[in-house]
């Protein structure tokens, strides 16, 4: 927590909705440690058929995750969009189009962020929720400041599953994720890559059962820009061992 003034009142804010000189635009990247948290994230918006099989899997199994889709993915396929909306995932936003938000003005930012709620909300009958993450992660100081200016948590990831091109297997994936997982880790997946319905689907029990066989709890990304709950038990997070590739940019 850090100190803060406000309207006249002094008292403590938790440090992810605190922007200080020293440290910019507060962003989640990764959770607090100390309970075992780790929060799965589907960033959508490549535009090949979605795996839907993996969400019913996580929601028969009770496993939270967070959705990220874009903007224009929801209009161009509202089928889709309004079925992981009746799962009852929270829904962020991805943005709006598929271009690196560092290379527009401060405006098109904005509009951006502004429309891809817009045609969400269009979708699915309700705004999303106030958590986003950029196309490519492609997110700097002033693109931060200004999604948070708009009432957002700008959200990254320690974890990516590199799921996103061609040629991917379930198992390059599954080595990808388990022996890089943190306490408090956000792991970042896609369902409409070309190489999801193989890799990516076909990972994701497993990831699931590994990681649970550490002892790892699965959470929303509104509970892990969160502390750890009251009462819980601090727990040192233990890594797979094991090594992988080095993570390459992802484009969604």
């Amino acid at each position: 927590y850090l100190p803060v003034e406000w309207a006249g009142k002094s008292g403590w804010a938790w440090h992810l909705y605190v922007a200080t000189p020293s440290r910019g635009t507060a962003f989640l990247e990764q959770g607090t440690a100390g309970c075992k948290r780790v929060a799965l994230i589907f960033n959508i918006g490549i535009g090949e058929p979605l795996q839907t099989h993996p969400l019913l899997w996580l929601k028969a199994e009770d496993v939270p995750a967070t959705l990220f889709p874009m903007g224009w993915w929801a209009l161009a396929f509202p089928d889709d969009m309004r079925t992981i909306a009746m799962l009852g995932f929270p829904i962020g936003t991805h943005g709006d189009v598929r271009l690196n938000l560092t290379g527009f003005s401060d405006e098109e930012v904005v509009i951006d962020l502004r429309d891809s709620a817009t045609h969400i909300r269009q979708i699915i009958g309700k705004d999303p929720v106030p958590y986003f993450t950029a196309y490519a992660a492609d997110m700097d100081e002033r693109v931060r400041s200004l999604v948070a200016s708009e009432g957002y948590l700008p959200v990254a990831w320690d974890v990516p599953a590199d799921d996103w091109g061609e040629g991917i297997s379930a198992d390059y994936v599954f080595d990808r994720v388990v022996p890089n997982v943190e306490d408090g880790s956000i792991v970042e997946f896609h369902l409409d890559g070309p190489s999801s319905e193989q890799a990516t689907a076909v990972a994701i029990p497993r990831i699931v059962e590994a990681l649970r066989e550490r002892g790892y709890q699965f959470v929303t990304i509104q509970d892990m820009a969160q502390p750890c709950p009251a009462g819980a038990t601090p727990a040192p997070a233990t890594p797979l061992t094991g090594s992988a590739t080095p993570a390459a940019p992802s484009p969604a």
